[in-house]
């Protein structure tokens, strides 16, 4: 809960009333006529006007012809696969035992067991690799576990304390030196953790600093002065939560899982269906959050309970087919009620990130966190970033003001919808007001992920090699599957920079398939022949046995993840320790 005095200040249901005009709109205006024709964009002139639709019709026609390709090669592969994994019966029982683990530990064990199975604890044992400077590694690690010995044979000399200091920024600049250790491929060829001589340089750097932190011939100044200069330099980490309607209940399992390890970034971020599941998480402490993270947690998450027939009268009527008050009624309980993004963070210490876009073509999306919109209250920055035209309207963000009322932001009430559309991770915006350098992303799009192959494994998911081929399904199946998903990309991007698709809604759709959606580590919820499932279903609201399904897959697609995460995020989260240390110390002696 929020404090009184928050509390005192929140918004009534009148106040929420007297700016409802803004939030619902004219819904005249927004007629299915006046929508669906009335929105294309105007202006097509000369030959672009004669050819456009013509040109439209052969493209659209040749990537529903490469889209049949790909599917069936995929099937293909899949059902390789399959009969592999169950040739090989040893294999497959691990295989299907990492599958259905109920917790980190048991997939753990799984794993290094089928890491002994397939011979990938050989990889390893070899310090040698493409992928990372093993040999500067090597050496950092060496002379800081030399430091670290020195310092525990007796008191440290100013001189060892200054090289201890040095050999750690070194440590901590690591990625602009251009080591490596943060490349996904060193965690791709084992199911748990990577080589041993990087795992090493993660525990002795660890080690080393906290060593330093607690020396006490080391001025407290200079060593605060250090681990804010290395925090600068090395970084933070974001998980950010993609959309994807109903299939963003994923990023729960996500985040429980990162939580009961103890890794759930600080700094969380989401688009559409992601802004609902990172507001949730973003306004309530660790004890709050896994207490909500339960199957019975579906009872709360109502946004379509309406009839398909009262949907489909609605959109007849009025151009949009839910009715924003109901999901406002939703939203206000979950992140209690009136709470600002300052007040968030205030509370819980989380920087929650919300992304919206401009109702235009041409507007820059925005992002909204306790910096950029300290006062806009969460649940209207969700409705604005769920608004994917014609679902929900475009809205006007609204901002408790000194009294705790609730006006215009801004003032000039200008229309948010979809954060989707235009921007669904917004790396460039978080690298640039907090430093983000390491994203992890829980990406559950229904148009993205049907296409996920990763032909050369990812972290925690190796390639299971057939014929002795480095690829998934061997090297022409994999050179086929790129080459049809770069030809359909292509077409795409065609599209998008000729300006052939028509304004549909007052958006340019084409973008929506040629953003970035990945990040240093991608988690995949919805994997498989499962995701066509989970598509027909992502507008409609979860009961008990699909939420529990959410978590648990949600859970399961995280663990190959933890060991990368754990390695990157370990460094940061002991900086973050000794400067709250050396800070709670500077606070006792003045």
């Amino acid at each position: 809960m929020v404090d009184a005095a928050a509390m005192s200040r929140s918004a009534s249901f009148d106040d929420v009333a007297s700016v409802e005009s803004s939030v619902e709109g004219d819904s005249l205006d927004d007629s299915l006529a006046s929508s669906f024709y009335g929105r294309f964009e105007r202006g097509v002139k000369g030959m672009q006007k004669v050819f456009r639709w013509p040109l439209l019709v052969v493209v659209f026609a040749i990537i529903t012809c490469e889209l049949i390709l790909y599917f069936t090669l995929r099937l293909c592969i899949s059902v390789w696969e399959t009969v592999s994994n169950l040739a090989d019966g040893k294999r497959g029982k691990l295989l299907n035992a990492l599958d259905n683990a109920e917790s980190y530990e048991e997939w753990r064990r799984n794993a290094m067991a089928l890491d002994v199975a397939c011979d990938h604890d050989f990889y390893k044992t070899i310090d040698r690799s493409p992928f990372y400077d093993y040999k500067t590694v090597k050496s950092i690690t060496n002379k800081l576990a030399a430091a670290c010995n020195t310092l525990a044979s007796g008191e440290p000399s100013k001189a060892s304390m200054d090289k201890l200091e040095q050999l750690l920024c070194r440590a901590y600049n690591a990625n602009a030196a251009g080591l490596g250790v943060d490349n996904e491929r060193l965690y791709a060829e084992t199911f748990s953790g990577t080589k041993l001589a990087l795992q090493r340089y993660y525990d002795v750097s660890v080690e080393a600093t906290d060593k330093y932190v607690a020396a006490k011939n080391v001025p407290l100044t200079q060593k605060l002065d250090f681990v804010r200069r290395a925090k600068a330099s090395y970084g933070r980490t974001a998980l950010c939560l993609s959309s994807g309607g109903s299939m963003a209940y994923y990023h729960f399992g996500v985040a429980k899982a990162l939580l009961e390890c103890q890794l759930l970034p600080t700094i969380i971020c989401g688009s559409s269906g992601g802004a609902l599941v990172a507001a949730i998480i973003g306004c309530r402490t660790d004890e709050e959050v896994q207490s909500i993270l339960t199957p019975d947690f579906c009872t709360l998450l109502t946004p379509c309970c309406e009839s398909w027939k009262t949907l489909i009268n609605r959109y007849l009527r009025t151009g949009r087919v839910f009715h924003e008050k109901l999901w406002r009624d939703m939203l206000r309980p979950l992140v209690f009620k009136d709470m600002t993004f300052l007040e968030a963070y205030q509370k819980t210490g989380r920087i929650l990130n919300i992304t919206c876009t401009s109702e235009n073509k041409w507007g820059a999306p925005i992002i909204l966190n306790y910096i950029t919109a300290p006062n806009v209250v969460i649940w209207c920055a969700v409705l604005a970033s769920s608004g994917i035209p014609p679902l929900l309207p475009a809205i006007t963000l609204l901002a408790k003001n000194r009294d705790g009322k609730l006006e215009h932001f801004m003032d000039f009430g200008k229309c948010w919808s979809d954060g989707a559309l235009k921007n669904d991770i917004p790396a460039r915006q978080l690298a640039e007001q907090f430093n983000v350098n390491f994203l992890v992303v829980s990406q559950v799009n229904p148009h993205i992920v049907p296409f996920v192959y990763e032909c050369r494994g990812s972290s925690g998911r190796p390639i299971m090699r057939t014929g002795g081929s480095s690829l998934r399904g061997g090297f022409f199946s994999s050179a086929a599957e790129a080459f049809l998903k770069l030809e359909m990309r292509k077409w795409l991007r065609m599209i998008s920079e000729l300006d052939l698709m028509p304004m549909l809604f007052s958006q340019d759709w084409s973008v929506l398939f040629l953003q970035k959606h990945w990040g240093n580590v991608t988690i995949y919820p919805s994997r498989g022949w499962g995701v066509f499932r989970d598509i027909v279903t992502c507008v409609s609201d979860p009961d008990r046995q699909r939420m529990e399904h959410y978590l648990r897959q949600g859970e399961q697609a995280t663990y190959p993840k933890i060991s990368m995460v754990s390695n990157h995020l370990v460094l940061e989260q002991t900086l973050n320790n000794a400067e709250k240390l050396l800070l709670e110390s500077q606070k006792a002696s003045s």
